[in-house]
């Protein structure tokens, strides 16, 4: 995003270029008009006076999350992907449900104080790869505006710092017209407690600033039922993201192997009559592991130089269920370990002990025949 506004209000101390005229040095050379935000340009420039400007430019970095100058030559339009909604793996009404309200955002009614309920706050909850993530970038797309996403972990460790970084974001996102997605946001919406007052400020800060945002806003959690009651009245639609049945897994194969095969059709064209999508849509892989399968056995197959094929998908399959089958069994867990390991030991001085005891059991009974024979007269 080229933004020199918000990039001088995010970085107060950079030291920003400013631009200048020969009308503007005095007579020692100083450029007056250093401190202005800036001069009136008269007329459009010429071709050759563009040589001499600044090559480059102040911007924000979605992808880095970070501010930072560009060079102007790798500006170019953003290519929104246009049909990315009809992509979701959602079922119709649903999704006629989130389209209706973020293409009537900012034609909803307002709340009853200036500056309140005027934000279109969703949450959507469910276990892991199962499209909340995916739903709010279709929708950035979708409405052809950039997408902010953030994590729980990159929003700082204190009260302050959460504020801080919370009030920018909500900020950039009311400036740029951005959708904003805060991943994991369970961290910040728990249930508060008399005992643990940092926890009660977090909450606090984050319900405060919900309140007077006015953008779109997606949250995401594995664990809504955590939530502080607060919360629930401040949002503006809950979605429940259940995990995929075969119907929905067959269709995200599908669709992430069209995508291979557009991007590269020398190793996946005409990929239906060598993959057998129906039978590993039986297996009840998340959409995030899917798409991880396919791009791992796409690797496989430009390591062997050859069209890819159902080998490729078996060989990575095998490999996941058996990660899935230590992982259930705690193959490789410390604590499991220990525990064998204690068990080991158990069984040890047990066996040890035993063996002391027959020992033992032993010369007890070597004793007694001992003076049994001196009480016979056989010693002497």
């Amino acid at each position: 995003m080229v933004d020199r506004a918000s990039f001088e209000r995010q970085n107060p101390d950079y030291d920003l270029k400013r631009p200048s005229t020969m009308e503007s040095l005095d007579d020692a050379g100083i450029d007056v008009a250093a401190g202005a935000d800036g001069l009136a340009i008269m007329g459009p420039f010429e071709a050759d006076e563009y040589l001499i400007m600044c090559p480059q430019f102040y911007g924000y970095a979605f992808g880095k999350k970070a501010w930072g100058e560009m060079l102007v030559e790798f500006i170019k339009p953003i290519q929104f992907a246009e049909h990315a909604y009809d992509q979701l793996v959602l079922d119709p009404a649903t999704k006629d449900l989130v389209l209706g309200l973020v293409e009537s955002h900012g034609k909803l009614h307002a709340d009853l104080i200036q500056g309140k309920g005027r934000g279109l706050i969703f949450l959507l909850h469910g276990s892991p790869g199962q499209g909340k993530t995916l739903t709010a970038e279709v929708i950035a797309e979708h409405l052809q505006r950039p997408l902010i996403s953030m994590g729980a972990g990159e929003m700082g460790t204190g009260p302050d710092k959460l504020e801080k970084r919370l009030q920018s974001l909500l900020t950039l996102a009311e400036t740029w017209q951005a959708v904003l997605l805060l991943d994991e946001a369970d961290v910040f919406m728990e249930r508060r407690s008399t005992h643990e007052m940092y926890r009660n400020a977090c909450v606090s800060i984050f319900l405060r600033l919900l309140e007077r945002y006015q953008g779109i806003l997606f949250l995401t959690t594995n664990r809504v039922g955590t939530f502080d009651e607060a919360f629930h009245s401040r949002l503006s639609l809950a979605l429940r993201f259940a995990d995929m049945d075969e119907s929905a897994r067959l269709v995200v194969w599908t669709q992430a192997l069209d995508r291979l095969a557009a991007s590269d059709a020398a190793t996946a064209a005409n990929w239906r009559d060598r993959i057998n999508v129906s039978t590993m849509a039986h297996i009840p892989f998340n959409g995030r592991r899917i798409n991880g399968i396919v791009r791992t056995a796409h690797a496989l197959a430009l390591r062997d130089k050859v069209v890819i094929d159902q080998t490729h998908f078996d060989t990575v399959i095998k490999r996941l269920q058996q990660f899935d089958k230590d992982v259930h069994l705690g193959i490789g867990d410390m604590s499991t370990r220990a525990k064998s390991i204690r068990r080991r030991k158990t069984h040890r001085v047990a066996a040890d002990d035993a063996l002391l005891a027959e020992d033992s059991s032993s010369e007890e009974s070597e004793d007694e025949n001992v003076v049994e024979e001196c009480i016979g007269g056989s010693c002497a």
